[in-house]
């Protein structure tokens, strides 16, 4: 799979990664309102594509850093609750047969749900930082007593989107199972 076809997902997260590191640098400048926009009004275009760019930059370095960190610990806590789904103890070496023998349809529909699972996986992990990065800049600001409420919604997104993940995840992994079990049965059919 390509990051091309996250392009959406990849800008979202990445977007939200910015906007974290936007409001960190705001309090370590020692920013405490946005009124210099004002000032950069004629250049809103060009900073729009900037921001657009940057945004899908940082997506995917959330996109790899994330599919490497989350899984072994993931795995981890399933195995500490000894939660261990079937799909996991089938090799994923076995998805070759999908991806070479299925229907460009099953790879198209395998490809969207996994557009899915990745963006609910970064928000899963952006959105609480970045509300807690808002939050530490707004507490700051003439608006202060929004900081609180900044963070409960970053932490309760963070949260909502968890579970947004783990019915995702196991959604794409029903669909990699039932997948599976069809080629098998196609590539038993060929060799009778």
């Amino acid at each position: 799979m390509s990051t091309s076809s996250l392009w959406a997902e990849v800008t979202i997260s990445g977007f939200m990664l910015f906007l974290t590191l936007f409001f960190l640098a705001l309090k370590w400048l020692g920013i405490h309102d946005l009124s210099f926009f004002s000032d950069l009004k004629d250049y809103m275009t060009i900073l729009s594509i900037g921001v657009v760019a940057v945004s899908y930059i940082f997506g995917i370095l959330v996109h790899r850093l994330i599919f490497i960190m989350v899984p072994p610990v993931l795995r981890f806590l399933r195995r500490q609750f000894r939660q261990v789904a079937e799909s996991e103890l089938r090799s994923h070496s076995r998805m070759v047969l999908v991806w070479q023998y299925g229907s460009e349809r099953l790879q198209r529909e395998l490809d969207y749900q996994f557009n899915f699972l990745a963006l609910f996986t970064s928000m899963t992990v952006i959105l609480p930082v970045l509300g807690v990065s808002a939050a530490i800049w707004v507490a700051d600001t003439i608006a202060h007593s929004l900081a609180g409420p900044i963070l409960i919604l970053g932490i309760a997104l963070g949260i909502g989107f968890f579970i947004a993940y783990s019915n995702q995840s196991r959604r794409y992994r029903q669909l990699q199972d039932q997948a599976l079990l069809e080629m098998e049965k196609i590539m038993q059919a060929k060799k009778d």
